[in-house]
């Protein structure tokens, strides 16, 4: 026999469902693990406004919105490519990204065959092997080659050379003397030594600081795990773990906030809260969501596209996303088959 839910509880499904044995029914999707629309928030639900049919008579869909996604890398071979001011490596057989990297001078060069590079095109023709400056780019060039092996993006610590094939981020020989640690070379480079290895350039209006130990640095506060609880933590734009006074880890977010004490995130705290997993953009921070916390945080230095009621998003152009109206063939037909599934479930009520 046919039964009247009229509460959410018993109607877990929809937000409003209704029916009777000898009338019609009608039930509205409700955004929130419903059988049409799996996802949580509104402006993820856009496959229907609306579905209603009646007790074994006939079923009709309207749909709202048809979500399009376009990757960068579908049909193309693999290799690197320019994508404004990217670099999108692609594989072979692939439309995701195998990587993206931002060009901070805006300079991304094509040359060869599905090659391409921040910087000057061709670079390392003619260089000897070793570590070459490209502008604000530190590259290591094989004799062998015409691309790098290897490319860092110095950023504002620029790229100096000591000798030919001698280069770095920040001072060239910036270690010689030093006792092993990280150290702040000039204002915005954290190095660490006896390698000049570049551990971090500091972004914004934040400069490098050392202490309260002899090779200790970071970018921000070097003391700001001092008296701290264990957990994450914002320090302006950065989000730090901190444990037992430590810092344990450093990340630049653009924009860090905190939510309970040792519960900081990128961006914005509770993000995932209520949110399907995968990968959604809060603002220029990529993040994937499982569960309440994110498991992934990134900053994006171009831009972060979130495809149209997918939890799928992509940093620096990487992915495309559009909405448009009405339904094609295929989208049709998964309308129908929703709406089946609704009708037989009414029955076995």
């Amino acid at each position: 026999a046919c039964s009247m839910h009229s509460t959410q509880a018993s109607c877990s499904k929809w937000s409003t469902c209704s029916w009777s044995c000898s009338g019609s029914s009608t039930c509205s999707p409700k955004c929130g693990g419903g059988t049409i629309c799996e996802s949580r928030s509104a402006d993820t639900c856009d496959w229907f406004s609306s579905c209603s049919w009646g007790c074994g008579s006939s079923s009709s869909s309207t749909p709202r919105r048809r979500r399009t996604v376009t990757y960068f890398c579908a049909g193309k071979l693999s290799g690197s490519y320019c994508s404004g001011d990217h670099v999108v490596t692609c594989g072979t057989g692939s439309s995701n990204a195998i990587s993206s990297t931002y060009c901070s001078s805006g300079k991304c060069s094509e040359f060869g065959i599905r090659s391409a590079s921040c910087g000057t095109a061709s670079f390392c023709a003619g260089k000897i092997s070793g570590k070459h400056c490209d502008g604000p780019y530190l590259k290591e060039c094989s004799a062998a080659s015409l691309a790098e092996a290897s490319i860092v993006d110095c950023r504002d610590a620029g790229c100096s050379e000591g000798g030919v094939g001698d280069a770095a981020c920040g001072t060239a020989r910036f270690c010689m003397g030093k006792l092993s640690g990280k150290f702040c070379d000039g204002a915005k480079t954290v190095k660490s030594c006896p390698g000049n290895e570049l551990v971090e350039v500091c972004r914004g209006s934040v400069d490098c600081q050392e202490g309260p130990d002899v090779g200790v640095a970071t970018c921000g506060s070097s003391t700001f795990c001092i008296g701290k609880s264990s957990g994450s933590h914002c320090d302006g734009p950065y989000l730090k773990v901190c444990d037992a006074g430590t810092i344990t880890s450093s990340k630049y977010c653009g924009s860090c906030s905190e939510g309970t004490i040792g519960r900081a995130e990128c961006g914005t705290t509770n993000f995932c809260m209520g949110r399907i997993s995968g990968s959604h953009c809060d603002g220029n921070v990529m993040k994937t969501c499982s569960g309440s916390s994110p498991t992934m945080q990134q900053f994006c230095d171009g831009s972060c596209v979130q495809a149209a009621g997918a939890a799928e998003a992509g940093c620096n152009a990487v992915l495309a996303s559009g909405i448009s109206g009405g339904a094609d063939g295929a989208t049709r037909a998964s309308e129908v088959f929703v709406c089946m599934f609704a009708f037989l479930w009414l029955l076995l009520c």
